[in-house]
């Protein structure tokens, strides 16, 4: 991993985090941060799925052998 620079404002909101325990260091911040991240991704991409089948766009499979 690469360093990064982080604007004061969250450096301090980070240490704050660390600090009041919620982290048990820095790689456990990164980490549920990293998984946050791909959480929001694929719930961006289920929103957007569900706007696809609302407009009619929605296919409907009659097995499984026809997601390939």
């Amino acid at each position: 991993m690469k360093n990064v620079t982080v604007p004061p404002k969250l450096r301090k909101e980070f240490s704050s985090a660390l600090r009041e325990g919620r982290y048990e260091n820095q790689a456990d911040f990164f980490v549920d941060l990293l998984r946050l991240w791909k959480e929001n991704h694929l719930l961006n991409e289920l929103q957007e799925s569900r706007r696809e089948i609302n407009a009619g766009k929605g296919v409907v499979l009659k097995s499984l052998k026809e997601l390939r």
